[in-house]
């Protein structure tokens, strides 16, 4: 099994220990915990760049053909609002995840 970590802040450091590994990442913006998510699930992506952003959608593989339709919504939206507010998105990355059998 592989672990994967989508992050949103660059790792700083990676321990190797007996039963496994500890990665430490660098602090993260004050957020509403209601933004944490934890996922087990074998996913694929899309990723794009949106103005130093990478902006990414996960979809189980049968379903990453419709992926493309919600990166390009997103990247729009994201632009939209940092227009709008005139506040650039602060993370490095934007993931998207599915809930429910919609993707």
């Amino acid at each position: 099994m592989e672990a994967v970590h989508s992050r949103y802040l660059p790792q700083i450091k990676t321990t190797v220990l007996p039963d496994g590994r500890l990665d430490e990442f660098a602090t993260s913006v004050k957020m509403s915990t209601y933004l944490v998510a934890f996922i087990v699930s074998d996913m694929k992506n899309v990723t794009k760049d949106a103005n130093g952003t990478l902006v990414s959608i996960y979809a189980i593989p049968q379903k990453i053909d419709q992926a493309q339709y919600a990166l390009d919504t997103a990247i729009t939206l994201l632009e939209f609002f940092s227009d709008y507010f005139g506040i650039k998105y602060p993370l490095p990355k934007l993931g998207l995840y599915p809930v429910g059998l919609s993707i």
